[in-house]
């Protein structure tokens, strides 16, 4: 039988995470004859540890020294704080009678904390809405808060939420509302430069920089057709009847003397007719006397003469004076392509609960998206219950018979699970986006869909 003793030299030792630390083992051969021996790190920091050198060959009575190396990972599951830690010395001839020497490591903590702005640019006519993703990979619950800030103070900025505790790596989403204090209904788009800060208590504030370009709220297409109508107004109103007007003025003189041209053409003619029967009649007599056989009397049918056509040319436009003026066109294309940004969350109740947001898309616009960011919104907490169930989007078209799924994802595993599409989505007008969420454990789920991309718009 192997007789065998084994010593740490130091029963706890600190530790950083990323970093090294070490301690050593003293092994004694109390047997009588010669053994070598295996030294191998037992419990939670085995993966993460090596023994040099990793056997010892010892003669009867001899003692030998191993170190054994620690070197932890930075990671959110690494929690800060005491650590034991084991080292087993197993016998080659008699594995059965292994020793084991127990030590404590102290894990320090480490804050890892980065954000992002999504998106950096956004524009619209009366408010922005803008998301802020956070990330902690540190390994241990930070209190952050969150400002934002205008310079030239021409934003109202709304936060959403202003405190929260980062729990170790999970990703948390804050919300920005912006809205311009001045409004104006026509000309170019104004950009307002803004600033979020991320405050992590202990850490580096990060600061990030976004732009909201505020869109007048009378687009240029209306005012054009706010000047098509006044003109039209004008037209029918105004210069249509002052024309009409002129036009009979013209016409009148002109249908008189017609009428009296006529009258005397026809008094004319009776008054032939009239000589011609005195001339028949004296005809008449004489040959009644002479004896010669009586001629009919004649008679002129009246001939019913046509006025003569009086052509009257009637101006389409009253007379003015005529001015050239060169102008120079510019074409305006109907559409434009502007940044989007939209968050859909839907909050279910717990055991079986189900809850759909959706989003439709507005009349006239078509909308590409590129991206969507999942978050689960419940357990900010690292003692809160982690929710259980799945989310399901999907797209109902204009003319479907119904909607078409897109994505599942389970609500276990899900912290922050950005996805990228490299065919992007594109919906046109009447289409609508849905988030249905189904919640089966004991907490209730709250998850948030950010969805990226670009709106085509009509330009104005």
């Amino acid at each position: 039988m192997s007789d065998i003793a084994a010593q740490l030299r130091s029963l706890e030792v600190p530790v950083d995470p990323g970093r090294q630390a070490s301690l050593e083992i003293e092994v004694v051969n109390s047997s009588d004859v010669v053994e070598q021996y295996r030294l191998e790190v037992v419990g939670e920091a085995e993966p993460w540890s090596t023994v040099e050198p990793p056997t010892l060959s010892l003669f009867p009575g001899e003692r030998a020294t191993a170190t054994v190396r620690f070197a932890p990972p930075r990671r959110a599951d690494l929690r800060p704080g005491r650590l034991p830690v084991a080292v087993k010395v197993i016998p080659t001839t008699d594995p059965a009678a292994s020793v084991v020497e127990e030590g404590i490591l102290v894990v320090g903590s480490f804050q890892a904390v980065t954000a992002e702005l999504l998106p950096q640019t956004v524009e619209s006519r009366r408010a922005g809405r803008v998301g802020v993703a956070i990330d902690s990979a540190g390994n241990f619950p930070v209190p952050t808060g969150i400002r934002a800030r205008d310079p030239a103070d021409a934003l109202v900025i709304l936060v959403r939420p202003r405190q929260l505790t980062l729990a170790p790596g999970r990703a948390h989403f804050v919300r920005l509302r912006l809205v311009p204090k001045h409004r104006f209904l026509r000309g170019s788009p104004k950009p307002h430069r803004y600033r979020v800060q991320v405050e992590p208590e202990g850490g580096t504030p990060i600061v990030l920089d976004g732009t909201y370009t505020q869109r007048p709220l009378l687009p240029l297409w209306l005012l054009a057709l706010l000047a098509l109508a006044i003109i039209a107004l004008v037209w029918f109103k105004g210069i249509k009847p002052l024309v009409e007007s002129a036009a009979k003025g013209a016409v009148q003189p002109a249908l008189a003397a017609n009428a009296a041209q006529s009258a005397a053409v026809q008094q004319r003619l009776a008054n032939t007719n009239s000589a011609v029967a005195g001339l028949g009649s004296a005809v008449n007599a004489v040959a009644k006397k002479v004896g010669v056989t009586t001629i009919p009397p004649t008679t002129t049918k009246p001939t019913t003469v046509k006025p003569p056509v009086v052509k009257v040319f009637v101006p389409t436009t009253a007379p003015t004076t005529t001015t050239t003026t060169s102008t120079t066109t510019t074409t305006i294309p109907p559409f434009v392509n502007t940044n989007f940004s939209h968050l859909l969350e839907t909050v279910a109740a717990p055991i079986n609960g189900s809850a759909t947001t959706t989003y439709t898309v507005p009349t006239g616009d078509t909308l590409t998206a590129s991206s969507f960011v999942f978050q689960n919104l419940q357990g900010a907490s690292p003692d809160a219950p982690s929710p259980t169930g799945e989310l399901r989007v999907s797209e109902l078209l204009p003319g479907a018979p119904g909607p078409q799924n897109l994505f599942f994802l389970g609500l276990g595993p899900l912290t922050f699970q950005p996805l990228n599409l490299s065919t992007p989505l594109v919906l046109p007008a009447g289409s609508v986006l849905s988030l249905q969420v189904s919640c089966t454990g004991q907490a209730s789920c709250d998850v948030g869909m950010y969805v990226g991309g670009t709106l085509r718009v009509p330009n104005g």
